[in-house]
């Protein structure tokens, strides 16, 4: 088969298991080059997508350059699309482990809603973790990035694994909400004594009272 026609004909051209599964492995070794497709750097696209053909046709796998770079858009597309959903409605998200090892968790929460409601259920179950991890978070004011990827990463599976579903920088925002939310009360209540919502809980994470708060 003449590779070069298949830039120009049959772009959406039927894709088999197989080759989807090369296709992934090939973009998982490649994943550093994957990730600076969206800087547009035009000499890392072609040269990409021509050695995932090339890869694929070793294997039997016809495949041009073009398509396969269709293929991983529309996969994307369809992944976020899917992630969006899942938010309210859960559902088997496909390919999800292979683009999470290929672009990383940060990426594909982009797009996804921020500031979504969160249920009772799921600030308590947040509040119980960030307890339990009350010396990583007072850590976070150091601005450590490893510390802060994997705090936001693993609340996120934990409330996942309890089926809420909310992205790490969701988990991130709510807390900082909460804090602000706290300190803002706590202002209030010095002249006009309120409920201060979450007092019990924020203090237990941070260990501090008003006048030194992290």
């Amino acid at each position: 088969m003449d590779i070069g026609l298949l830039n120009c004909k049959g772009k959406y051209f039927r894709w088999d298991d197989d080759a989807i599964k090369l296709l992934f492995l090939f973009l998982i070794d490649r994943k550093d080059a994957v990730r600076l497709l969206s800087t547009n750097r035009g000499n890392i696209k072609p040269k990409l997508w021509s050695e995932a053909s090339d890869v694929l046709l070793n294997s039997g796998h016809h495949y041009s350059p073009r398509q396969c770079s269709v293929k991983w858009n529309n996969i994307k597309a369809k992944f976020k699309d899917d992630m969006v959903k899942s938010c309210n409605n859960p559902i088997q998200v496909r390919y999800k482990t292979e683009i999470e090892e290929i672009l990383g968790r940060s990426h594909y929460y982009s797009g996804i809603n921020k500031y979504r409601r969160w249920d009772d259920g799921a600030i308590k179950l947040l509040f119980l973790f960030l307890i339990d991890r009350k010396d990583a978070v007072r850590l976070l004011s150091t601005n450590r990035g490893d510390i802060k990827l994997k705090l936001w990463s693993e609340a996120s599976d934990m409330l996942l694994s309890s089926g809420h579903h909310y992205s790490p920088q969701e988990c991130m925002i709510k807390w900082k909400n909460i804090k602000k939310n706290y300190k803002d009360d706590m202002d209030k209540s010095r002249n006009n004594p309120i409920q201060v919502r979450y007092k019990t809980e924020v203090e237990k994470i941070l260990v501090c009272r008003y006048n030194r708060f992290y």
